[in-house]
């Protein structure tokens, strides 16, 4: 994924979650091209623009599964612990926590200055304190069933009585406790392991892991999402959807600087639902918006060199990287309870599907497509900078004779008699474009394939 920002000292508004594009980036392969003429000037203090050409369903923490939907919600609710801009987990809602000698229970002191956003749901008083009764109410809300997050696995099988709980919420007129999550005072809270697991705090940064209270649920039912109330750094003030979406600066807000200065700096957020990827970089260069997340494939070409540099048009720009990891999805009906599937020889064949994968030229994707932004995964799906990846690893490497030999043992030479094949992906141009790439090399061992986009929320839903 690419961003683009347009140049005002970026490292003014940078704090953990003062700003919506500094999260913790575990999938997101991200630059920072910040426009920085002499005489363009961003008032950081007042608004920040960008642009969601995927969409936004809800902003229901414990159902955001996609990028966007975790940016935002986590500008809107806090959670435990958090990683801050060095992605050191630091405190949060808990101001320290403590692990017994089994590396089991774990005790959580929270923060008596953490108030929820003003909302007519709290009553006549507008607002109140966040306790640790509304983490229990929230994590418990992640493992019932009737919330259907597809967070549950943070917590489902790792907490002492999770999977139970999951299992017996399922049940008409079920209430009942989780028996590994303890409140012990207002202010203190205790989570049990079944056996210990060392990443267990970055699991509770996760945004399924956020804060509601459970007021703003009873009122809103299932438009909380439409409708939601946190303790982060800002409120959501407006949202007209499939348009643009406005948050406030939570005045409120529990977090300083290291100055002292109450966080966040920014006034206001408007984010803009621009779909088409062309229109929204001219959107970003005439000044509209200040931020894109990816260059559309049609500008790459002419704003980057192919080793991902600037090009000399371009000089009045910067270009600042970060490593980080992504993972894009692209899918093909294998369920074969499907008839579309059964009548498909992709779901029973390992030799087809060796064979598309042989057929794929990565380094020339990575080459021409993405402008350099990114590694060609010929060592196993692990990237070289996560624990576990080997040069040793075998993967799957281009060889397109390799794949014309597996589909005449499939019983398809040359791909005669192979059925036309569907490839889904979300609704954004990178993705088209690399799906694009594929489907013209698969053409090339004889297999044809139709493209289908979808917007990303929706493609997530089908997998499911």
């Amino acid at each position: 994924m690419a961003s683009l920002i347009r140049c005002a000292q970026p490292y003014v508004v940078r704090s953990a979650r003062s700003l919506i594009i500094e999260i913790v980036l575990f999938w997101c392969f991200v630059f920072l091209l910040s426009s920085c003429s002499k005489h363009q000037e961003l008032d950081v203090r007042r608004s920040f623009r960008y642009n969601e050409t995927g969409g936004l369903k809800s902003l229901d923490p414990a159902l955001a599964s996609y990028q966007a939907a975790g940016w935002l919600t986590s500008q809107l609710f806090s959670t435990l612990v958090e990683y801050d801009s060095t992605l050191t987990l630091t405190p949060s809602v808990a101001k320290r926590w403590s692990v017994d000698s089994t590396g089991c229970r774990w005790i959580f002191e929270l923060r008596t200055d953490v108030f929820f956003h003003e909302d007519s749901c709290f009553g006549a008083q507008r607002w109140r304190v966040l306790t640790a009764h509304d983490v229990r109410y929230s994590l418990e809300r992640l493992l019932h069933a009737a919330t259907r997050s597809p967070g549950l696995w943070v917590l489902r099988k790792r907490l002492v009585g999770g999977d139970e709980y999951h299992r017996l919420s399922k049940q008409a007129g079920f209430f009942g406790r989780c028996k590994g999550i303890e409140v012990l005072s207002d202010s203190t809270i205790a989570l049990t392991l079944v056996k210990p697991f060392a990443p267990f705090l970055s699991l509770l940064t996760m945004p399924y892991c956020s804060i509601v209270p459970h007021e703003a649920l009873e009122m809103y039912g299932e438009d909380f999402g439409l409708h939601p109330v946190g303790s982060g750094p800002f409120t959501m003030a407006s949202w007209e959807f499939e348009k643009e979406l406005v948050l406030r600066k939570n005045t409120s807000y529990f977090k300083t600087d290291g100055r002292g200065v109450r966080l966040p700096y920014l006034d206001n957020v408007t984010v803009q639902f621009i779909r088409d990827s062309k229109t929204e970089f001219l959107e970003f260069r005439n000044g509209n918006i200040d931020a894109v997340m990816q260059i559309d494939p049609s500008f790459a070409s002419v704003v980057l060199n192919t080793d991902g540099t600037l090009q000399q048009r371009y000089a009045k720009y910067v270009l600042q990287q970060k490593p980080a990891h992504t993972i894009e999805y692209y899918g093909m009906l294998l369920d074969t309870n499907e008839d579309a599937a059964r009548a498909m020889p992709l779901a029973t064949s390992r030799f087809i599907r060796q064979a598309l994968n042989y057929a794929i030229d990565r380094d020339r994707i990575v080459r021409y497509v993405l402008r350099g932004k990114g590694i060609a995964a010929e060592h196993g799906v692990l990237p070289p900078s996560m624990p576990g990846f080997s040069e040793t690893v075998r993967g799957y490497t281009y060889n397109p004779a390799k794949a014309r030999m597996l589909l005449k043992e499939a019983g398809f030479t040359n791909g005669i008699g192979m059925p036309t094949l569907t490839l889904q992906m979300g609704n954004n141009a990178r993705s088209a474009s690399v799906g694009e790439a594929i489907q013209q090399m698969w053409k090339e061992i004889g297999v044809s394939v139709t493209l289908k986009q979808v917007d990303f929320p929706q493609h997530l839903d089908m997998v499911r």
